[in-house]
C-alpha cells in the first residue's frame, strides 16, 4: 500500500462517534504486525519520543510522525518485539510528556518509502534540516560536525539564520544513517537545557558549497580557499580605524576609543626608542621602528611582538 493509501486508512480511523476504547478493542481482533500505530500524540511529540516509547521491546527502524493528526507509526526490528510491546501497554498506561497515549498493531507489515524517507538500503534523502530552538550559546560548525558525524560522514554543513532562528542544513553519506540521526537527536539539547534541535528531513538532493567559511564547509574539499569579503576596519560607533602611518606620538590620543593608559605606554615605548626593547627578533624591531616612525606600508594598526624577554625590558602602564 502507498503513503496516500496509508494516510487515508489513518483518516477512516478518525471517523466523528468512534471513541479510542472502541477502536482499541477493534486493533485487539487485528493481526500482530511489527509496525504499531500509537494516537492521541501531544503536538510537541518528537520522534525521538516515539523511539523511547517503544525502544525498549527491540531496535526502532523506522517512525512515520503525522502532528497534525496527533499519530504515529513506528516499526520495530520484529513482530516478537512489537507483540511484546502492546502486551505490556495493554496493563501500563503509556504516556509522552505526561500525556496518556494509546498503542496499538498497525494494519500495515512494514513501514515501506512510501511511508519512511529512508529506507534500509540506503535510498532516500540525506540531507537533514535543523532548527535551533531556545538558542542560549552559540552553535558552530565543528559543534554541528562532532554530533552528527558519530552516525555518518558529514559532507557539508551550512548554516543560516531565518525568522530569527538559527537553523542549518547538513548533507550526510547514506540515507538509512541520516535517518537514524534524525530519530535518535529530534527533540534533544545540544548544551544542557538549552539549544534544542528540530530535525527534519530537507528537500534538497544535495547541498552546493562555493568556498569554506564560519558559516558553510564542505568537508570533501578541506583545502577549498575560504571566501574573503574585504571590509575595511572601523571602530565601535562607526570610526574608521587609523593606519600605522597614521599612528605617532602626537595623534595616538586622538584615536577614538583608545584607553588613557595605553595612549600613556605607547608614548613611553616611542619616547625611549624601540630599540629598548630587549630580545624583540629582528624582524618585529624592524616592524615596531617602522610602526613609530610612521614609515611601515601595512594597513594594520596591530603590530605582533613574539620572543619578548621579560627579564630585559618592562612596561608600566598608568590608570
Amino acid at each position: 500500500m502507498d503513503g496516500v493509501g496509508a494516510l487515508k486508512r489513518l483518516a477512516e480511523d478518525q471517523v466523528p462517534g468512534v471513541s479510542d476504547a472502541k477502536k482499541m478493542k477493534m486493533a485487539d481482533n487485528s493481526q500482530p504486525s511489527r509496525v504499531l500505530h500509537v494516537r492521541s500524540l501531544p503536538a510537541s511529540t518528537t520522534e525521538f519520543d516515539i523511539q523511547s516509547l517503544v525502544s525498549a521491546f527491540g531496535q526502532v527502524t523506522g517512525v512515520m510522525l503525522m502532528r497534525q493528526r496527533g499519530q504515529a507509526l513506528v516499526e520495530l526490528e520484529s513482530e516478537a518485539a512489537a507483540v511484546q510491546c502492546c502486551n505490556f501497554y495493554k496493563t501500563t498506561q503509556a504516556a509522552i510528556r505526561e500525556n496518556p497515549v494509546q498503542i496499538q498493531h498497525s494494519r500495515h507489515a512494514e513501514l515501506t518509502m512510501a511511508h519512511n524517507p529512508a529506507s534500509a538500503s540506503g535510498e532516500g534523502p540525506t540531507v537533514l534540516h535543523i532548527i535551533v530552538e531556545n538558542m542560549v550559546y552559540q552553535v558552530t560548525l565543528d559543534v554541528l560536525h562532532t554530533i552528527f558525524s558519530k552516525y555518518d560522514s558529514v559532507l557539508r554543513i551550512i548554516t543560516f539564520t531565518k525568522n530569527g532562528q538559527f537553523q542549518a542544513l547538513i548533507e550526510m553519506t547514506d540515507s538509512a544513517k541520516a535517518a537514524q540521526a534524525k530519530l535518535t537527536l529530534d527533540g534533544q539539547n545540544i548544551y544542557d537545557r538549552c539549544c534544542t534541535m528540530k530535525i527534519d528531513f530537507s528537500k534538497m538532493a544535495t547541498l552546493t558549497i562555493t568556498s569554506n567559511n564560519d558559516r558553510q564547509r564542505d568537508y570533501t574539499k578541506p583545502d577549498q580557499a575560504e571566501g574573503v569579503t574585504t571590509v575595511r576596519p572601523m571602530m565601535l560607533g562607526g570610526t574608521p580605524t587609523p593606519t600605522a602611518a597614521q599612528v605617532t606620538a602626537s595623534s595616538l590620543a586622538s584615536i577614538p576609543g583608545m584607553p588613557a593608559h595605553s595612549v600613556s605606554a605607547l608614548q613611553s615605548i616611542m619616547a625611549g626608542g624601540a630599540a629598548g626593547l630587549g630580545g624583540l627578533s629582528p624582524a618585529n624591531l624592524s616592524t615596531l621602528t617602522g610602526l613609530v616612525g610612521g614609515g611601515v606600508p601595512s594597513a594594520s594598526p596591530v603590530v605582533l611582538v613574539s620572543n619578548l624577554n621579560e627579564e630585559a625590558y618592562t612596561v608600566t602602564c598608568s590608570a
